[in-house]
């Protein structure tokens, strides 16, 4: 996934997942103005970054993990803050919550979470 942040004129870019292989699930944050590589921002437990979403409000990018690392089946949603790019604990949120997004006036993130061969629509107030 993709997102971007017009407040720092950068790119978040969420690939790879944690494999036998030694790939090793990242946020890439590129500079839009000369496409810099700004940062590589990698978690223990990520096990595979799928989508991304920014808050202009308050400068936070949020990142879904599709899980399972470290023996649980739920997928989490991480939130990055914009200036020193520091990642957050995982909310725990459901199955693979493979999208998301950030709806600034209710202050809400959306993401689809597949539940018994079904999905729903997961919203939730996040405050880190």
């Amino acid at each position: 996934g993709i997102a971007y942040n017009s407040f720092m004129n950068e790119i978040f870019i969420a690939s790879g997942y944690a494999n036998s292989g030694g790939e090793t699930p990242t946020v890439t944050v590129i500079s839009d103005s000369d496409l810099a590589l700004v940062a590589n921002l990698t978690s223990s437990h990520w096990w595979s970054p799928w989508a991304v979403a920014y808050d202009s409000g308050q400068h936070k990018v949020f990142v879904t993990d599709a899980g399972p690392k470290n023996g649980n089946n739920q997928g989490s949603v991480y939130v990055i803050s914009e200036g020193n790019n520091a990642v957050s604990e995982g909310i725990l949120v459901g199955i693979f919550p493979k999208a998301i997004a950030y709806d600034s006036i209710m202050g809400e993130i959306s993401l689809p979470i597949k539940a018994r061969a079904l999905s729903r629509l997961y919203r939730t107030k996040i405050t880190p």
